[in-house]
């Protein structure tokens, strides 16, 4: 996991969010309504409209390979860096798929993110899950960023935190 704070304000564009997100929050539902009633007020391409459109349904998709999100790269790609009336802008966001809508992904420049954005720390993990019940162990966290490379300290265990960790541990085929 890593930690980054904006530091500068980051134009983003969103493409209308179409797909059906089962646990949207206001967020999404704002847009997606703020884009449905420009739509109706406005006199637009019908050839951009439907793009546009079918790009956005397609960002909402869940898909089973990274194949698939070929298109939808692409698409992003010209958006940011061809478009003449987007590719000032320093990003795209998108709502989380497999969050239902919840929350939100980003994806921005690599230009931009050195101007606006800082590493704050990271962490290596690991989140044991069972049913509906998680524990999050952090196994070391960074300590100092020096020429571009991180050096971590590794956290100990106490030996409550070993018999928790123990507890979620037993019986998974693969720990991550």
């Amino acid at each position: 996991m890593s930690r980054w704070e904006v530091v500068k304000d980051l134009e983003l564009v969103a493409l209308p969010f179409l797909a059906d997100y089962t646990m949207a929050c206001k967020d999404i539902r704002t847009i997606k309504d703020d884009w449905n009633k420009a739509v109706k007020a406005n006199t637009l391409n019908q050839d951009g409209l439907e793009l546009v459109e079918y790009m956005a349904r397609e960002i909402g998709k869940t898909f089973t390979s990274n194949v698939e999100y070929f298109k939808i790269a692409n698409f992003v790609n010209y958006l940011l860096n061809v478009n003449e009336k987007t590719k000032a802008v320093d990003g795209i966001i998108y709502p989380s798929v497999p969050a239902a809508g919840s929350g939100f992904n980003v994806a921005i420049k690599p230009s931009v993110v050195d101007e606006k954005i800082i590493f704050v720390g990271a962490s290596l993990s690991h989140l044991l899950k069972k049913g509906e019940e998680s524990y999050l162990h952090v196994v070391n966290k960074s300590i100092s960023l020096e020429d571009g490379h991180i050096t971590y300290q590794d956290n100990v265990m106490s030996d409550e935190e070993k018999k928790m960790y123990n507890s979620y541990a037993e019986g998974l085929v693969m720990r991550n």
